[in-house]
């Protein structure tokens, strides 16, 4: 992978794991994360 696609799965590990900090009553914030960014691309 080069470096724009490995720093974006990066930052969406971030997201995704401060979004379910935030929300710890979702049951999968992972895919939540997951489909915003695939929808927002």
């Amino acid at each position: 992978m080069d470096l724009a696609a490995t720093l974006y799965i990066f930052l969406a590990l971030i997201g995704s794991f401060s979004y379910f900090l935030y929300f710890p009553s979702n049951s999968c914030p992972l895919f939540d994360y997951y489909f915003f960014i695939s929808s927002s691309v």
